[in-house]
């Protein structure tokens, strides 16, 4: 008598990543993705307020903010700044460890080099558009009941530009691109256009709790231009590129572009949230006219995480 014996489960999980049309992703698996995301990068947004139940920490932290800038503060500052991008990397590798994601599906099938050069590209880029369309503005009178951003008088400039990169960077632009353009844009090889538009949506709806100075229920829906246009540019050039970092480059290079707003004394309201918000739009569009989709290949395994 012949018997049958079972494969492993790692030998089956091989066997179905060899079938590259064994998943197309659903609406409701990409939206599952997208929740997880959201969570993931609520939480790590919120990982600083662990800090104060650290013995000492916030009378610490409240004596050197009493003080003008010096290193300890400086440096603290930095430290905090820190902690979401950390709670980022142990979130997701719990979210690795339990399924059957990795981080080269997080971060992309692509060279550091590669990389390294494509953060950067695309962190001048968006840095110099969101500068160039507030200068614009600014110069043509919008927005000019608005104060300028009034954070960076009396603050030496090497540490207006340090913390300002950290915030951009470590704060939110690494650890917001890795759930959104990450986690929740695995399957974008097969279903690219249905994984962009729900990314986009979900990223922006996020953004309804966040607080950039507006100031009506008007406001607050004219401020949504702006994520929706970064969401909607980052999730094209992990589309065109199949890496992340063009995707963080992006959202990074927009607060790198609020800094020399900021330094320039130029004002930023909803008039600076429209005008980025189109400019990154527009300038999505034209990285998905002038360039080849990945997502039109063939995936070459099934997506890792299925909900649904």
């Amino acid at each position: 008598m012949t018997t049958t014996a079972h494969a492993p489960h790692s030998q089956s999980r091989e066997d179905s990543r060899s079938n590259p049309r064994a998943f197309r992703p659903t609406l409701w698996g990409v939206a599952g993705r997208c929740v997880l995301a959201a969570a993931g990068m609520m939480a790590c947004a919120m990982s600083p307020a662990l800090l104060e139940f650290v013995p000492g920490f916030t009378d610490w932290m409240t004596s050197l903010e009493s003080q003008p800038l010096g290193p300890t503060l400086f440096f603290a500052s930095l430290a905090t700044l820190t902690v979401p991008l950390l709670s980022a990397g142990v979130l997701l590798s719990i979210v690795v460890r339990f399924s059957r994601l990795s981080w080269r599906d997080i971060l992309g099938h692509r060279t550091s080099g590669f990389s390294a050069g494509a953060l950067l590209a695309t962190t001048a880029a968006a840095a110099v558009l969101t500068a160039a369309v507030i200068g614009i503005l600014s110069a043509a009178g919008v927005d000019a009941d608005r104060a300028a951003d009034p954070g960076t008088a009396g603050v030496p400039l090497a540490a207006v530009v340090a913390i300002g990169l950290a915030r951009a960077f470590l704060l939110q632009g690494i650890q917001e691109e890795l759930w959104f353009r990450g986690v929740a844009f695995l399957g974008h090889k097969s279903r690219p256009w249905l994984v962009l538009g729900a990314t986009t949506v979900a990223f922006t709806a996020l953004h309804l709790t966040s607080t950039g100075g507006q100031q009506s229920t008007a406001e607050t829906l004219l401020y949504l231009v702006l994520p929706l246009g970064m969401g909607f540019w980052a999730g094209v050039e992990r589309l065109c590129t199949g890496s992340v970092w063009p995707a963080i480059g992006v959202h990074g290079g927009m607060h790198t572009g609020t800094i020399i707003t900021a330094l320039a004394g130029w004002p930023m309201g909803p008039g600076a949230w429209v005008g980025v918000g189109s400019a990154f739009v527009l300038a999505g569009l034209v990285r998905l006219m002038t360039t080849r989709i990945g997502g039109q290949r063939k995936a070459r395994r099934p997506l890792p995480i299925q909900f649904g």
